[in-house]
């Protein structure tokens, strides 16, 4: 039977965070070192490379998730590897720990100027997939809520 593994709560993720605030903050620099020289690549390069299973088109990624996969790109999934080694969190957490990390970049380092860049971007891959998929329609699905029946026997 394999060991158990750690996992890290809200409070184990926030400290981590603080812990290697230098080298999140040396991966933001590398970001906008990339922006600057313009290293990050075109609308093209992001526009969805297949279809899903049921042949419908992927929907086109919003700007967040365009910083948050160049993040990723640049360090913060490095970063959560290391965490969840050093700590023997399972390796599941590491994508958990990443996304918690570039959540919190995009809200309290990222600058405006650097989201309007995030922005356009999303913006031309936006018309890129209309021209592609000239049918496309986001279908937005509702989760399916569950009532829970307490019953109480007298």
């Amino acid at each position: 039977m394999a060991a158990k593994r750690n996992v890290p709560n809200k409070q184990d993720i926030l400290n981590h965070y603080d812990e290697h605030l230098n080298e999140i903050n040396e991966t933001v620099d590398k970001l906008l070192n990339a922006i600057k020289i313009d290293d990050i690549p075109n609308a093209i390069k992001f526009l969805p490379k297949s279809e899903k299973k049921n042949g419908r088109a992927k929907r086109p990624p919003n700007s967040n998730i365009l910083c948050s996969n160049q993040l990723m790109n640049f360090g913060i999934r490095k970063i959560a590897e290391n965490i969840c080694e050093k700590y023997d969190y399972d390796k599941q957490r590491i994508l958990i720990l990443s996304r918690q990390f570039t959540g919190r970049i995009w809200k309290e380092i990222i600058s405006v100027e650097t989201k309007q860049y995030f922005e356009n971007l999303a913006k031309d891959i936006d018309n890129l997939h209309k021209e592609k998929y000239p049918d496309y329609k986001l279908k937005s699905r509702r989760k399916k809520s569950t009532v829970n029946f307490s019953v109480k026997i007298l």
